[in-house]
């Protein structure tokens, strides 16, 4: 992917905020790995690496649809049998995906935690020492997007899963071994069902272990190095023309998801004129510019970027909420 975030410079977008301490700050995600970091690191990659991998082939997911209805309409002992052998590859994707979802929950404290605890440090400071951590962070903001963008166009995966369950006690008498040997169970299958019942599974598991972690915590620390990090993709998206689509699409995924979290952290939310993710201690940058910046980049995931500000934020409809705000996110 390259250096994914650069330094925090103006970008001629917005003015900079009066004070910039950070102005020089750079995440040079190129850096060794600190060796504090190395054994979390290791695990870390891999369970990501997985999660792509998953992610990725629920893009050819092209569901049992038919081999389901065939079983509904006539439900006879070989179309039912079908229908399993149809569905059990997907099932099993779908479990794999949702046991490193509970991995990748355990994950977030643990990243969060050197970032976000001051001791003697800043958090630009925690930033700049762990940027190896920075970037696992990032790759996680932006595959919860990326699985819950293909989730939602694609109904198949949980209407196939519901269909599973709903039959999982006539497949547990069936003597096919390759339906038994792949047999799901039931505290597993129920954990799935309430998982994949969500539009945005992922987007929900994220904010709620950042939830968790910030009631532990100080918010304003969290919500700084949001803040931060969201600074950080819209500064090197502003210089997009260095980077391929797949890297822009990155940087938007990250910009939209730390948003949507920052809005969830800060009491008073991001919509706010006064809340740090719109006058950053390092760069000002306001969700219209944000929401501009997503316009002016126009691509096949557009639309679902907007939604997701306009549907997953917790603050846009309170009344002090900038009208102006509101107007542009529904446009």
């Amino acid at each position: 992917m390259g250096a994914l975030l650069s330094a925090f410079r103006p970008t001629g977008l917005e003015s900079p905020c009066s004070t910039n301490p950070y102005a020089d700050f750079e995440l040079d995600l190129q850096a060794p790995l600190h060796p504090t970091d190395r054994e979390r690191f290791a695990e870390a990659i891999e369970i990501l690496d997985e999660v792509a991998r998953l992610t990725q082939s629920l893009r050819s997911y092209t569901g049992s649809t038919d081999a389901i209805r065939k079983a509904i309409s006539n439900p006879t002992v070989e179309n039912e049998e079908h229908a399993w052998l149809t569905l059990t590859p997907s099932v099993v994707v779908l479990r794999h995906f949702y046991e490193r979802s509970e991995d990748l929950e355990q994950m977030i404290p643990q990243l969060l935690d050197p970032l976000c605890t001051i001791q003697t440090q800043s958090v630009a400071d925690n930033f700049n020492q762990h940027q190896s951590l920075v970037k696992l962070l990032a790759r996680i903001l932006s595959l919860a997007f990326e699985f819950d963008a293909l989730k939602m166009a694609n109904p198949s995966i949980q209407n196939d899963f519901s269909y599973y369950r709903r039959t999982l006690h006539r497949l547990k008498k069936s003597t096919n071994p390759q339906l038994c040997d792949h047999l799901v169970p039931d505290s597993v299958t129920n954990s799935m069902s309430l998982f994949y019942a969500y539009p945005n599974p992922m987007l929900r598991l994220v904010i709620e272990a950042i939830t968790v972690f910030v009631a532990k915590s100080d918010p304003r620390v969290v919500a700084e190095g949001l803040a931060v990090l969201n600074a950080a993709c819209y500064n090197a998206l502003s210089r997009k023309s260095e980077y391929q689509a797949e890297s822009s699409l990155f940087f938007q995924r990250v910009i939209v998801t730390c948003t949507i979290l920052y809005d969830h952290v800060e009491p008073l939310g991001v919509f706010q004129r006064n809340s740090s993710i719109n006058c950053l201690n390092f760069q000002r940058i306001q969700v219209r510019s944000i929401v501009s910046m997503l316009k002016k980049c126009h691509n096949q995931q557009t639309e679902n970027l907007l939604n997701a500000l306009r549907y997953s934020t917790k603050h846009l409809n309170d009344e002090t909420t900038p009208k102006q705000v509101r107007i542009l996110l529904s446009a």
